[in-house]
């Protein structure tokens, strides 16, 4: 046995016929920053740009931070490796690695950097001590996914070939031993399909993000059958849809990190179930977002570092220390009814309504918050940001449950709770409403969070302040409401409010009605005039509805037709709110047509169009 300067350790293997070397940094465990979280931790939800596509070139995809909180990355169009010192990231260490198309990168604790040469089989390892790169071993294979365990076995994911293998670095000449994957493509437990991102744990437990097959699989160290973490399969605890994972990463809480590729988000992964931690807002580029992101790191302190590919960019979410902080959590408590005169919506936009009671909420510390229900009727749960239109029930939701999703046992199956984190900077209104459609109850509404949250009651009870009542007749009035066909009937009323206030507005009628609203006036020759909203039934079972602001001095028309031509029948408008208002006949007057304007109303004695005439569109046929 013999040493080398770096306290490597050479010793002779008799029985194998080998010698083996022994590194000095396998007594140290990883190299890679793995820091400790606290059970609900929060990030920052706007990113900041750590690098930008001048540095990091196009469609980056890796990324590795050390336990110095040196942070690495490909510039795949230049065919460099970058180097930062998080303290100054104006700068960074250039590194020629003269290899095309690099995908992955891993850095030992003595500083060597293995780098995916796939494009010519292999992987290169660029050595500390002499600034030099060498080929490391051949496996014929571009490596998505790259990681040294604590034996010191370098791991590869071969996306095309649908499996993980491993070499020992401690080998001059090591043999590839196969970890998880038999090299054909599939979904079984023992098969993979285009791997990419992977992490092996202290116990040697491998974790594969197994894109093509939308699942993150987990395998135990020397069983070949997998274990689905969060996926697809019905075995899996999860309750997030996977599409494409690319990346992955623990804490040492073994909370399971996912770059949840196709969905443009990271999930985290633990006890607790499976949470969106960051990028739950869509796809479009903005800060708060991201656009097929590839990989993630967090540095000592926690802060998250995502590679942002479709975007061409490393985003950095700061990690809130203080959001497990429970020192002066106080609980508010809210009892509600829901009557027969609670307001009511369609969840689904179909023909089932539910009665329903929302809140907005406001908050001056970023972390976790409990919300959750006690009632003996089955609730249901919605978290909106920034607003919820009853009109548009899918738009701003963030978060849904019904049945306590997290498993918590002091909390009955049949009541919603969520355990989420709202930020400061946001407005957040919950729905509060029930699992079956028309049921009525008592329901006592918990949030357990700081004593400076804001919350107030939104909706209230129906209190119709005016109705009125008409028939659609053929001899109804007609107009072309959509510049198509002048057959549809149609009806006006002036509202007046007394006092500025929401007001909800609605129809009731066995036919299917559609609403305009109009300020100062409505002129039917010219229907898209002063127009400020409309309602064509959709999410109400086919009736009008409005739920706005009406402000006092102000002449509102609301014209009443159908969604189909020619439909007659009766109907009657409700309009609900806490200060009274009026609903008046409006007799709209038609004004005369001017060059360019689309009066459809009326023809000439050969039946064509005014507008059509005024503009000499008369056709020989």
């Amino acid at each position: 046995m013999s040493f080398d300067s770096f306290g490597n350790i050479f010793h002779t293997d008799s029985r194998n016929n080998r010698i083996m070397k022994v590194q000095l940094e396998n007594l140290c465990g990883f190299s890679l920053s793995i820091p400790r979280f606290c059970s609900k931790p929060a990030w920052n939800q706007n990113g900041i740009t750590f690098a930008e596509q001048s540095t990091i070139g196009s469609k980056p995809f890796s990324i590795f931070i050390n336990k110095k909180d040196s942070i690495y990355s490909l510039n795949r169009e230049k065919k460099q490796i970058l180097i930062w010192d998080e303290s100054n990231i104006q700068s960074s260490i250039i590194i020629p690695s003269g290899v095309a198309d690099l995908y992955s990168l891993f850095v030992a604790l003595n500083g060597d950097i293995h780098i995916d040469n796939g494009i010519n089989g292999r992987i290169n390892k660029w050595t500390m001590s002499t600034k030099k790169f060498s080929n490391e071993t051949i496996i014929s294979s571009s490596c998505f996914g790259l990681f040294i365990d604590r034996d010191h076995h370098l791991y590869c994911s071969m996306p095309k070939h649908h499996r993980v293998i491993k070499q020992n670095l401690n080998e001059v000449t090591p043999p590839t031993i196969p970890v998880a994957g038999t090299g054909d493509q599939g979904l079984t437990a023992t098969m993979l399909n285009s791997p990419h991102g992977i992490y092996v744990d202290s116990d040697f437990n491998t974790f594969v993000a197994d894109c093509g097959n939308n699942r993150i699989q987990r395998f135990e160290s020397k069983k070949k059958s997998g274990i689905t973490e969060v996926g697809d399969t019905s075995s899996a605890q999860h309750q997030y849809p996977l599409s494409c994972p690319t990346g992955i990463t623990l804490d040492l809480q073994q909370f399971l990190f996912i770059v949840d590729s196709y969905n443009h988000r990271i999930l985290r992964s633990g006890t607790n179930g499976v949470h969106c931690v960051i990028g739950c807002r869509g796809i479009s580029v903005k800060f708060t977002q991201l656009s097929f992101p590839s990989n993630l790191a967090f540095d000592s302190f926690g802060n998250m570092f995502i590679v942002d590919s479709g975007n061409n960019r490393i985003q950095k979410f700061q990690y809130f220390e203080n959001s497990c902080d429970m020192s002066s959590v106080t609980e508010w408590t809210f009892l509600l009814s829901l009557t027969k005169n609670s307001q009511f919506y369609s969840q689904n936009c179909n023909w089932e309504s539910f009665y329903y009671q929302s809140f907005e909420i406001k908050v001056q510390e970023n972390r976790y918050y409990s919300i959750w229900s006690h009632a003996e009727i089955d609730t249901y749960g919605y978290v909106y940001e920034k607003n919820f239109d009853s009109l548009k029930p899918n738009d701003n939701l963030l978060f849904k449950d019904d049945d306590n999703d997290n498993n918590n046992d002091d909390v009955d199956d049949k009541q919603f709770k969520f355990e989420l984190p709202l930020y400061n900077d946001t407005t957040y209104i919950l729905v509060v409403t029930t699992f079956y459609p028309m049921k009525i109850g008592n329901i006592t509404i918990y949030i357990s969070g700081l004593k400076n949250m804001n919350i107030k009651p939104l909706s209230t009870s129906m209190k119709i302040q005016s109705k009125y009542s008409f028939q659609f007749t053929m001899d109804s009035q007609k107009y072309c409401r959509d510049y198509k066909k002048p057959s549809y009937h149609y009806r006006t009323l002036e509202i007046n409010v007394k006092k500025t206030g929401s007001y909800v507005l609605w129809s009731k009628s066995e036919i299917d009605t559609y609403g305009y609203l109009y300020k100062h006036h409505f002129d039917p020759l010219q229907p898209f005039g002063n127009l400020i909203d409309q309602h064509s039934g959709i999410c109400n079972q086919g009736q009008l509805k409005f739920d706005r602001t009406f402000e006092e001095n102000t002449k509102y028309i609301l014209v009443i037709t159908t969604y189909y031509p020619n439909v007659t029948g009766n109907f009657t408008i409700f309009i609900s709110g806490e200060n009274n208002v009026t609903m008046s006949y409006f007799h709209s007057k038609k004004q005369s047509c001017s060059i360019g304007d689309r009066c459809h109303f009326y023809s000439t004695t050969i039946g064509l169009p005014l507008d059509d005439i005024l503009r000499g569109e008369i056709r020989s046929d």
